[in-house]
């Protein structure tokens, strides 16, 4: 008898089938080898159980035949797994909101193709292959473009898709190399997908000059250093989230559907820090392109608030427009 794969024990341990197999988890699966070593290790440990798994795939039209072709293959995947299936398709340039970036589009795309998906199933967890390594990758952007403590605490294990459905993150403890092993120990093929080598996007060079680079020359615990950053980073984060809130409640005047009015009195004596993560938070109710908005935007914001009076209006990215009017920040998207 075959020894068992020990990323088969891991992911139990990390993600025990009987936490979700009751209420039915959709895995997506890009056809890329980390999506498919978790929808594969989630049907071998769930056993008889895998009848809860649904494979959810979407082509987001960027890719052409190659992109067609991934979708045949996550096709073929979930049959021979016998495992449903949900392929969708959708035109991402034409989902672009203001300023937003191609990959932000699909991000949202994705995400609301993969609540959906669950919530036409009664399907409690959407399930997703992020690995330490995109931990390791989304920390050092994040850091690179000046988000703050929010960037440095990375990808959370576990975040809400919707009122009824939960997004997790079953591999982000598991390195790239492990899922690649144990996918070629039991011959089970995936996709490449070629755009993930083109030098052009900032993410592409961390994954393959900055990082091996760090790697080379401080040893390999480079991924596993940052990624417990990131977990320390996520505890200071949540403190200082639940400060920011009650912060947002008093400090909000009026809101609307594309209006903010902020109370700056609310915020007098409180540290710049504060003030920004409350100020991200009204990113984040209005919806708001939120990831456009670096270091040096939020400290401008920032100081408008703290600046007594009147401040001329100024735009900023994805077409919001701040105005202090007196003792209120008038937050707009036209």
């Amino acid at each position: 008898m075959p020894e068992k794969p020990p990323f088969l024990d891991r992911l139990s341990a990390s993600w025990p089938p009987s936490e979700w197999w009751e209420c039915g988890a959709v895995v997506a699966v890009s056809g890329g080898a980390d999506s498919v070593a978790l929808v594969r290790g989630m049907q071998a440990v769930a056993g008889s159980q895998s009848e809860a798994i649904c494979v959810a795939h979407l082509d987001h039209g960027l890719r052409g035949e190659a992109g067609v072709a991934d979708a045949e293959f996550v096709r073929r995947l979930a049959d021979e797994l016998s495992l449903q299936a949900v392929i969708g398709a959708v035109d991402v340039p034409s989902e672009r909101r203001g300023g937003e970036g191609i990959e932000a589009a699909a991000r949202r795309a994705r995400y609301r193709f993969l609540r959906r998906t669950a919530e036409a199933r009664g399907a409690r967890f959407v399930a997703v292959g992020h690995t330490a390594d995109d931990q390791a990758e989304t920390v050092l952007h994040r850091l690179l473009r000046g988000s703050g403590l929010q960037g440095l605490a990375g990808m959370s294990r576990a975040r809400s898709l919707g009122p009824a459905v939960s997004l997790v993150r079953p591999l982000l403890e598991f390195r790239r190399r492990e899922l690649r092993e144990y996918l070629a120990g039991i011959g089970q093929p995936w996709r490449e997908d070629r755009t993930n080598d083109d030098q052009q996007f900032t993410r592409n060079r961390l994954r393959r000059r900055l990082l091996p680079i760090l790697e080379q020359d401080y040893g390999p615990n480079v991924v596993p250093a940052i990624c417990r950053t990131a977990a320390m980073a996520t505890e200071a984060q949540t403190i200082l989230l639940a400060v920011a809130h009650g912060l947002a409640d008093e400090a909000t005047s009026r809101q609307e559907a594309s209006l903010v009015v902020v109370r700056c009195g609310a915020l007098a004596g409180v540290s710049a820090l504060i003030i920004s993560e409350t100020l991200r938070i009204f990113w984040r109710q209005q919806q708001w392109p939120e990831q456009s908005m670096g270091f040096s935007e939020w400290r401008v914001l920032t100081a408008i608030v703290q600046t007594p009076g009147e401040v001329a209006a100024r735009m900023l990215p994805g077409g919001i427009r701040a105005e202090k009017k007196g003792d209120e920040l008038w937050l707009s998207r036209p």
